[in-house]
């Protein structure tokens, strides 16, 4: 998809156990929507519709969005499109606060059907300081089409979302890690419909060794291997009931010491998961992964 492989992950359906697609991620600055020396080959509309996030300004502000923070994600299946992700994060309020900020940025990205979004999210999000709360990414479909916004923050207002049980489930399992230098990133997509979708990226310390502010120096204490975080995580994860002991031999098939994975739940109306996705790193930065 790229002219490179930077990050590559396999999504599997963890209830089938099925491999149902790739997703390739590389960063802004290194595809056709910056040089067109780059790949991806792109249609006028998709390019126009990427193009238009990846170089959007706000207004009245100078906060800036560095190009090399940004991310293009391309979800596949053999040569069939199935979904774009443009990762371009910054604060929410810097669009929320003013209703013309908020029309100028969904317009300027082309993202109209996105204004039914607003609501629910500021509903969620009204607990916590508007300095938390980011606005990450925004997703499209094979067409290029508005599909859903991501959102975190680190603690959600559920009021209305009483009889939704998994979702209260899956706030409380990440809310559990307060603190924790591993500590689970939830990340909450809102469609302009109001349907939700979570998503839960595992967060790993990297480098063999961290440094801990201890009088008088800093000291340098050896980090926890990725792999035993990565078995914690999952671990709590089975205790919250969020994914079953049996997947974990599913995932000890394709796992190895260094793996990296995320996880994302499609949730019915009811509060039931309708689906799991596991994104299973198979490339992470150039570095191939010895689990692929």
């Amino acid at each position: 998809m790229f002219s490179a492989e930077f990050t590559t992950a396999h999504k599997y359906n963890l209830k089938t156990k099925e491999r149902i697609s790739t997703v390739s991620i590389m960063p802004y600055d290194y595809t056709s929507l910056y040089d067109p020396q780059y790949l991806p080959n792109l249609d006028e509309k998709s390019f126009d519709v990427l193009k238009s996030f990846c170089a959007y300004r706000f207004l009245h502000t100078l906060y800036e969005l560095h190009d090399d923070a940004k991310l293009v994600k391309i979800e596949y299946h053999d040569d069939t499109i199935l979904k774009y992700e443009i990762v371009n994060s910054f604060p929410y309020h810097l669009v929320s606060t003013d209703i013309r900020n908020w029309n100028h940025f969904i317009s300027t990205i082309k993202c109209e059907e996105m204004a039914t979004c607003k609501a629910y999210i500021d509903r969620m999000t009204d607990t916590t300081d508007i300095g938390v709360t980011y606005l990450t990414s925004v997703e499209y479909d094979e067409n290029c089409d508005f599909k859903y916004v991501n959102i975190f923050d680190s603690d959600y207002n559920l009021v209305g979302y009483d009889d939704n049980a998994s979702l209260h489930l899956i706030n409380s399992f990440c809310k559990s890690f307060d603190g924790s230098t591993h500590q689970p990133v939830g990340v909450i997509g809102f469609s302009h419909n109001g349907d939700i979708k979570v998503s839960i990226k595992l967060s790993f310390n990297d480098g063999s060794y961290r440094y801990e502010k201890l009088s008088p120096l800093p000291t340098r204490v050896e980090n926890t291997p990725k792999s035993e975080q990565r078995e914690y995580q999952i671990s709590q994860m089975v205790a919250y009931g969020l994914i079953d002991p049996e997947d974990l031999d599913f995932m000890d098939s394709i796992f190895s010491d260094d793996s990296r994975c995320d996880f994302e739940y499609i949730l019915n109306e009811d509060g039931t998961i309708k689906d799991i996705y596991l994104y299973h790193y198979v490339t992470y930065e150039f570095k191939k992964l010895t689990g692929a």
